[in-house]
């Protein structure tokens, strides 16, 4: 979680992809923390799945 927290610091994130299945929370739960920063609201979010 540092190293998102680090990344989202900046200003040039344009689009963000995401696994669902992560090791320490999933895809939906990170969608909610971006979500949470009013700057991010209307941020684009791929979802990949998991398994094909």
């Amino acid at each position: 979680m540092e190293k998102l927290t680090e990344a989202f610091q900046k200003d040039d994130v344009a689009i963000v992809l995401i696994d669902i299945m992560m090791p320490e929370m999933d895809g939906y739960e990170l969608i909610w923390e971006i979500r949470k920063q009013p700057k991010y609201r209307k941020l684009p979010i791929l979802l990949s799945p998991s398994k094909p």
